[in-house]
């Protein structure tokens, strides 16, 4: 019998160039749809307005490490956070390297120190939400 083929690895989602003041990355929601993260039975308004509301939240969290900024160092890291139903951070974790661990490591705290989230809305079975976090040097 012939083994069975393995299975293809998810793609990976695309680099975005362009960030906001915040160092959010402004297509966050197409890392969410490209990850799959949202049921089809999901109202897509209350999903897009919970997106809203975890991206404005993690931006009072997000800071440049003194460390990062005395090395000059710049890159984007494709984080990913789980939540429990109340909101609470549970898992963290890289999905795309910036290429500095300081920075991979900020972005991770960044996620932790936000916690707790936004309790999800009824209408969001989604739990993992993928964010890009920019440190770029102005």
């Amino acid at each position: 019998p012939e083994p069975e083929p393995e299975p293809e690895p998810e793609p990976e989602p695309e680099p975005v160039s362009d960030t906001n003041a915040s160092g959010l990355m402004p297509d966050t929601k197409d890392a969410v749809s490209q990850r799959g993260q949202t049921a089809d039975s999901e109202s897509a308004a209350g999903v897009e307005n919970y997106r809203s509301q975890l991206q404005a939240w993690i931006i009072d969290f997000h800071a440049y490490p003194k460390r990062a900024l005395r090395r000059k160092l710049t890159g984007v890291v494709l984080a990913e956070f789980t939540i429990d139903d109340n909101g609470l951070v549970i898992n963290t974790r890289v999905l795309k390297s910036s290429g500095a661990s300081l920075l991979d490591k900020a972005a991770l705290n960044t996620l932790t120190k936000a916690s707790p989230m936004p309790v999800p809305p009824d209408d969001v079975s989604a739990r993992s939400f993928p964010v890009p976090l920019s440190f770029k040097l102005n």
